[in-house]
């Protein structure tokens, strides 16, 4: 009997191949600050963040999951990134916009279903599926709240150390994030909105972070251009994109030269991406768990990093870092 879960993954990572040397990251949030707004019931659910199910909007789907509906709906022009399951389309009786339409295959072991559709596939989808679209412009000053209160925790809770340098980089050496200020970022020349830039730039440095030896213990590599370094940058491309998507952050990564190692790494199979995703998957878990529970905290670790005075230490004794 052919593996079909194989099939599926080998299609997957083929189609992101294939849209990664047009240059395009899957992954990527397709969507401007104008929010679609979709109201289910009396509640409303903003549209355009990390792919979920239609019956718990709340809760995003996984990683590779994620990725793969990203993609999708990029290709597609869908306008949201609410899915429904093969199941729940053959119970609700829903009939598709076009009867050839095919849904998005998914992984089983990620999920409930290995089959989903987008609400978009659904004809007259706000009376079939009980629910309504609305748009709306997120103020400016409400963009980034989450983002401040999550860093906040970080910080304040469970030493996450970051001083001001001009570059962005994790030092695993110092347990260190160096980052330019938020007014380097505004003042840049940035295709949007600069502080969006900031702050996706940051998350991806704070993925990096979960990995240190005392976190989720991920091996970083020596240095630039060799597969272990490509390899744990994917990962925090990959958190980054959850994370950005869960926020409300449309930013930008400078990380384009890196897409070439990372077409060598999917070459190679879907375990590479599968594996990346895994661990991208459990760094926003574990940033989004600290941020939920801030009094499971270890205090003696806390106070050490505190004690280390890492304003002292000079830039250029970071010797291991990854950007």
């Amino acid at each position: 009997m052919p593996d079909l879960a194989a099939d599926t993954d080998f299609e997957i990572v083929q189609e992101i191949i294939s849209q990664m040397k047009k240059g395009v990251l899957p992954w990527r949030r397709p969507w401007s600050d104008t929010t679609n707004v979709v109201v289910i019931g009396s509640m409303p659910y903003r549209a355009n963040l990390w792919p979920s199910n239609l019956r718990a909007p709340a809760v995003p789907f996984g990683v590779y999951n994620g990725v793969i509906l990203l993609m999708q709906a990029r290709l597609k022009g869908y306008r949201t990134n609410l899915w429904i399951t093969s199941k729940t389309r053959k119970t609700l009786n829903a009939p598709l916009v076009h009867s050839d339409q095919r849904p998005t295959k998914i992984t089983a072991y990620y999920s409930d279903s290995d089959a989903v559709y987008n609400i978009d596939q659904i004809k007259d989808c706000e009376k079939t599926l009980g629910l309504s679209f609305q748009e709306q412009t997120v103020p400016h000053e409400m963009r980034y709240k989450s983002s401040k209160k999550m860093l906040e925790t970080l910080v304040k809770h469970h030493a996450l150390l970051m001083r001001p340098e001009n570059k962005a980089a994790y030092s695993p050496t110092h347990d260190c994030i160096l980052m330019p200020s938020l007014g380097q970022f505004t003042r840049q020349n940035w295709n949007g909105d600069g502080e969006a830039h900031y702050w996706a730039t940051l998350w991806h440095e704070v993925v990096h972070w979960t990995g240190h030896t005392t976190r989720l213990k991920r091996k970083f590599g020596g240095h630039f251009g060799d597969q272990a370094y490509a390899f744990e940058e994917l990962i925090a491309e990959l958190g980054t994109a959850f994370l950005c998507a869960y926020l409300g952050i449309k930013g930008e990564l400078q990380h384009a030269s890196y897409i070439e190692s990372w077409l060598h790494i999917l070459q190679s199979g879907h375990k590479p991406l599968l594996d990346a995703c895994k661990h991208a998957g459990a760094a926003k878990e574990y940033i989004l768990d600290k941020r939920k529970d801030i009094n499971r905290l270890n205090s003696t670790f806390v106070k050490q990093n505190e004690e280390r005075l890492l304003s002292n230490v000079p830039f250029q004794s970071l010797l291991s870092y990854v950007e």
